[in-house]
Protein backbone atom coordinates (compact mmCIF):
# COMPACT_ATOMS: atom_id res chain seq x y z
CA UNK A 1 0.00 0.00 0.00
CA UNK A 2 1.25 3.31 -0.75
CA UNK A 3 2.94 5.18 2.04
CA UNK A 4 3.71 8.69 2.26
CA UNK A 5 6.29 10.22 0.94
CA UNK A 6 8.80 12.20 3.34
CA UNK A 7 9.54 14.87 1.12
CA UNK A 8 12.74 17.16 1.86
CA UNK A 9 11.48 20.42 3.45
CA UNK A 10 11.04 23.30 0.87
CA UNK A 11 13.92 25.86 1.25
CA UNK A 12 13.75 29.16 0.43
CA UNK A 13 14.58 29.41 -3.29
CA UNK A 14 13.68 29.96 -6.80
CA UNK A 15 10.80 28.88 -8.50
CA UNK A 16 13.29 27.86 -11.22
CA UNK A 17 15.51 25.33 -8.41
CA UNK A 18 11.90 23.98 -7.06
CA UNK A 19 10.25 22.98 -10.81
CA UNK A 20 14.12 21.48 -11.43
CA UNK A 21 13.71 19.30 -8.26
CA UNK A 22 10.52 18.60 -8.43
CA UNK A 23 10.87 17.64 -12.50
CA UNK A 24 13.82 14.72 -11.24
CA UNK A 25 11.99 13.33 -8.16
CA UNK A 26 8.65 12.62 -10.01
CA UNK A 27 10.53 11.33 -13.38
CA UNK A 28 11.82 9.18 -10.65
CA UNK A 29 8.62 7.67 -9.26
CA UNK A 30 6.30 7.58 -12.06
CA UNK A 31 6.89 4.06 -13.04
CA UNK A 32 5.88 1.78 -9.89
CA UNK A 33 2.62 0.64 -9.73
CA UNK A 34 -0.26 2.18 -11.14
CA UNK A 35 -2.32 3.80 -7.85
CA UNK A 36 1.13 3.46 -5.67
CA UNK A 37 2.53 5.61 -7.92
CA UNK A 38 -0.48 8.08 -8.34
CA UNK A 39 -0.77 8.40 -4.90
CA UNK A 40 3.15 8.68 -4.13
CA UNK A 41 2.96 11.40 -7.46
CA UNK A 42 0.35 13.44 -5.53
CA UNK A 43 1.72 13.38 -1.94
CA UNK A 44 4.72 15.02 -3.32
CA UNK A 45 3.00 17.78 -5.36
CA UNK A 46 1.12 18.48 -2.01
CA UNK A 47 3.95 18.72 0.27
CA UNK A 48 5.74 20.55 -2.54
CA UNK A 49 3.23 22.70 -4.11
CA UNK A 50 0.17 22.93 -1.60
CA UNK A 51 2.52 22.66 2.12
CA UNK A 52 0.83 19.44 3.07
CA UNK A 53 -2.29 21.02 2.90
CA UNK A 54 -5.28 17.65 2.10
CA UNK A 55 -8.17 20.71 1.73
CA UNK A 56 -5.89 22.81 -0.76
CA UNK A 57 -5.02 19.62 -2.48
CA UNK A 58 -8.72 18.64 -2.95
CA UNK A 59 -9.59 22.21 -4.52
CA UNK A 60 -6.60 22.08 -6.33
CA UNK A 61 -5.62 25.71 -4.52
CA UNK A 62 -2.12 25.55 -4.19
CA UNK A 63 0.07 27.54 -1.58
CA UNK A 64 2.85 27.99 -4.61
CA UNK A 65 0.75 29.05 -7.91
CA UNK A 66 3.55 30.18 -9.82
CA UNK A 67 5.40 27.13 -8.85
CA UNK A 68 2.95 24.96 -9.46
CA UNK A 69 1.96 26.81 -13.15
CA UNK A 70 5.86 26.25 -14.17
CA UNK A 71 5.81 22.79 -13.45
CA UNK A 72 2.60 22.00 -15.17
CA UNK A 73 4.29 23.48 -18.27
CA UNK A 74 7.14 21.29 -17.90
CA UNK A 75 4.89 17.97 -17.31
CA UNK A 76 5.79 16.28 -20.74
CA UNK A 77 9.33 15.90 -19.17
CA UNK A 78 7.96 13.63 -16.59
CA UNK A 79 5.59 11.69 -19.46
CA UNK A 80 2.91 12.37 -18.06
CA UNK A 81 0.15 14.89 -18.88
CA UNK A 82 -1.28 18.30 -17.11
CA UNK A 83 -4.45 16.51 -16.44
CA UNK A 84 -2.68 13.39 -14.61
CA UNK A 85 -0.38 15.59 -12.28
CA UNK A 86 -4.28 17.41 -11.12
CA UNK A 87 -5.69 14.26 -10.84
CA UNK A 88 -2.77 12.28 -8.56
CA UNK A 89 -3.18 15.62 -6.38
CA UNK A 90 -6.62 15.18 -5.87
CA UNK A 91 -6.78 11.30 -5.13
CA UNK A 92 -3.30 11.66 -3.17
CA UNK A 93 -5.67 14.18 -0.67
CA UNK A 94 -8.63 11.48 -1.18
CA UNK A 95 -6.41 8.48 -0.57
CA UNK A 96 -5.49 9.76 2.54
CA UNK A 97 -8.94 11.04 4.02
CA UNK A 98 -10.02 7.53 3.84
CA UNK A 99 -9.07 4.44 5.82
CA UNK A 100 -5.98 2.71 4.22
CA UNK A 101 -7.80 -0.49 4.18
CA UNK A 102 -9.81 0.76 2.09
CA UNK A 103 -8.63 3.14 -0.28
CA UNK A 104 -5.99 0.90 -1.07
CA UNK A 105 -8.61 -1.61 -2.35
CA UNK A 106 -9.70 0.77 -4.92
CA UNK A 107 -8.51 1.02 -8.40
CA UNK A 108 -7.57 4.23 -9.81
CA UNK A 109 -10.17 4.52 -12.04
CA UNK A 110 -12.75 3.86 -9.12
CA UNK A 111 -10.94 6.59 -7.05
CA UNK A 112 -10.91 9.29 -10.07
CA UNK A 113 -15.21 8.46 -10.07
CA UNK A 114 -15.02 9.17 -6.04
CA UNK A 115 -13.71 12.79 -6.30
CA UNK A 116 -17.03 14.02 -7.36
CA UNK A 117 -18.88 12.03 -4.25
CA UNK A 118 -18.93 15.17 -1.55
CA UNK A 119 -16.80 14.15 1.73
CA UNK A 120 -19.11 12.82 4.16
CA UNK A 121 -20.34 10.01 1.46
CA UNK A 122 -17.28 9.09 0.06
CA UNK A 123 -16.22 5.86 3.05
CA UNK A 124 -19.98 4.53 2.50
CA UNK A 125 -19.63 4.34 -1.56
CA UNK A 126 -15.91 3.01 -1.47
CA UNK A 127 -16.96 0.38 1.06
CA UNK A 128 -19.91 -0.82 -1.64
CA UNK A 129 -17.63 -0.69 -4.37
CA UNK A 130 -15.61 -3.11 -2.70
CA UNK A 131 -17.76 -5.46 -1.07
CA UNK A 132 -19.94 -5.92 -4.11
CA UNK A 133 -16.80 -5.97 -6.41
CA UNK A 134 -18.25 -3.35 -8.54
CA UNK A 135 -16.40 -2.82 -11.75
CA UNK A 136 -15.89 1.05 -12.94
CA UNK A 137 -19.35 1.40 -15.36
CA UNK A 138 -21.33 -0.20 -12.34
CA UNK A 139 -20.01 2.12 -9.85
CA UNK A 140 -20.31 5.36 -11.81
CA UNK A 141 -24.26 4.01 -12.28
CA UNK A 142 -24.42 4.00 -8.25
CA UNK A 143 -22.56 7.19 -7.47
CA UNK A 144 -24.78 8.59 -10.56
CA UNK A 145 -28.15 7.19 -8.79
CA UNK A 146 -26.87 8.10 -5.07
CA UNK A 147 -25.90 11.76 -6.21
CA UNK A 148 -27.77 12.75 -9.46
CA UNK A 149 -26.47 16.16 -10.99
CA UNK A 150 -28.31 19.03 -9.14
CA UNK A 151 -31.14 20.65 -11.02
CA UNK A 152 -29.77 24.17 -10.63
CA UNK A 153 -26.32 22.78 -11.34
CA UNK A 154 -24.52 22.76 -14.82
CA UNK A 155 -26.27 19.88 -16.78
CA UNK A 156 -24.07 17.70 -18.02
CA UNK A 157 -22.50 17.86 -21.30
CA UNK A 158 -24.02 16.13 -24.64
CA UNK A 159 -22.34 13.08 -25.77
CA UNK A 160 -20.70 15.32 -29.04
CA UNK A 161 -18.80 17.70 -26.50
CA UNK A 162 -17.40 14.37 -24.70
CA UNK A 163 -16.28 12.73 -27.53
CA UNK A 164 -14.58 15.43 -28.60
CA UNK A 165 -12.86 16.03 -25.29
CA UNK A 166 -12.05 12.19 -25.68
CA UNK A 167 -10.21 12.74 -28.74
CA UNK A 168 -8.62 15.67 -27.75
CA UNK A 169 -6.89 14.23 -25.01
CA UNK A 170 -5.61 11.38 -27.25
CA UNK A 171 -4.50 14.36 -29.46
CA UNK A 172 -2.48 15.48 -26.47
CA UNK A 173 -1.52 11.84 -25.43
CA UNK A 174 2.38 12.72 -24.39
CA UNK A 175 3.48 8.91 -25.51
CA UNK A 176 3.04 10.39 -29.10
CA UNK A 177 3.80 13.84 -29.10
CA UNK A 178 8.20 12.95 -29.72
CA UNK A 179 7.15 9.75 -32.38
CA UNK A 180 4.91 12.83 -34.58
CA UNK A 181 8.23 14.72 -34.44
CA UNK A 182 9.93 16.06 -38.00
CA UNK A 183 13.04 14.14 -36.72
CA UNK A 184 10.91 10.87 -35.75
CA UNK A 185 8.63 11.05 -39.17
CA UNK A 186 11.96 11.33 -41.12
CA UNK A 187 12.60 7.64 -40.04
CA UNK A 188 9.44 6.54 -41.33
CA UNK A 189 9.56 4.64 -44.96
CA UNK A 190 7.89 6.47 -48.04
CA UNK A 191 4.49 4.07 -47.73
CA UNK A 192 3.91 4.77 -44.05
CA UNK A 193 4.27 8.24 -44.21
CA UNK A 194 1.61 8.27 -47.02
CA UNK A 195 -0.41 6.28 -44.90
CA UNK A 196 -0.22 8.40 -42.29
CA UNK A 197 -1.15 11.33 -44.70
CA UNK A 198 -4.04 9.23 -45.95
CA UNK A 199 -5.56 8.94 -42.47
CA UNK A 200 -4.94 12.31 -41.40
CA UNK A 201 -6.89 13.39 -44.70
CA UNK A 202 -9.76 11.54 -43.49
CA UNK A 203 -9.57 12.81 -39.96
CA UNK A 204 -9.55 16.31 -40.89
CA UNK A 205 -12.36 15.57 -43.92
CA UNK A 206 -14.85 14.67 -40.67
CA UNK A 207 -13.56 17.82 -38.63
CA UNK A 208 -14.19 20.24 -41.39
CA UNK A 209 -17.20 18.57 -41.59
CA UNK A 210 -18.40 19.19 -37.81
CA UNK A 211 -17.28 22.58 -38.47
CA UNK A 212 -19.16 23.22 -41.10
CA UNK A 213 -22.47 22.08 -39.66
CA UNK A 214 -21.85 23.58 -36.74
CA UNK A 215 -21.62 27.10 -38.63
CA UNK A 216 -25.07 25.85 -40.27
CA UNK A 217 -26.78 25.33 -37.53
CA UNK A 218 -29.19 27.98 -36.63
CA UNK A 219 -29.04 29.41 -33.71
CA UNK A 220 -31.76 29.29 -30.52
CA UNK A 221 -33.75 31.73 -29.37
CA UNK A 222 -33.44 31.95 -25.41
CA UNK A 223 -36.77 31.31 -24.37
CA UNK A 224 -38.39 34.07 -22.41
CA UNK A 225 -38.40 34.36 -18.72
CA UNK A 226 -40.82 34.14 -16.34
Amino acid sequence: MPKPVRAKPALHRSDAALVDEAIEHLQSIWRQGLLQTVVTVGDYLIQQFFDGSLAGAASLSPTKPAALGRLLARAPEIGVSVHQLRVAVRIAAQYRQLPVAVAAELSVSHHELLLVVPPDDKLRLAKAAIKEELPKRAFLQLIRRDHPAHEGGRPPDPRQVVWLRSLERVMDEVAMKKPLEAEALRELSESDVRQMETRLGRCRERIDGILAACSRRPKRLRAPRA
